[in-house]
């Protein structure tokens, strides 16, 4: 069975923080700062994802292409920046490339930066 290699990171509330400050400012600040951050292993199947942005990111040549990146990366063994989801739900909000090129692969396990409240 295919797995993708992780980075394991040694402050997962920095670094959540910092990426999505950098990739995502308008998610507001204090979803960001409020509660802890742990990274996690579980199976894709336990994020909320907009399956709605997954379809127009599949029908989008660039996103294609940031994809399949992805999804070379994995078969080359490069470890993979972990994805990153906030709230209770674990709603995905960084990592939807990474999440299709595994999806792709049918790998069934991703290493993601949690918030707990």
């Amino acid at each position: 069975m295919l797995s993708a290699r992780w980075l394991q990171i040694s402050d997962a509330g920095s670094y959540a923080r910092r990426i999505l400050n950098e990739e995502a400012p308008e998610i507001p600040t204090d979803l960001v700062e409020n509660g802890s951050w742990t990274q996690e292993t579980m199976s894709p199947a336990d994020l909320l994802v907009d399956e709605s942005m997954v379809a127009r990111h599949d029908d989008d040549p660039l996103h294609q292409d940031r994809r399949d990146g992805f999804s070379q990366a994995i078969l080359s063994g490069e470890e993979l920046p972990p994805l990153i989801a906030i709230g209770p739900d674990r709603h995905l909000v960084d990592g939807y490339a990474r999440l299709r090129a595994v999806r792709q692969l049918e790998i069934n396990e991703v290493s993601v930066i949690v918030q707990s409240r």
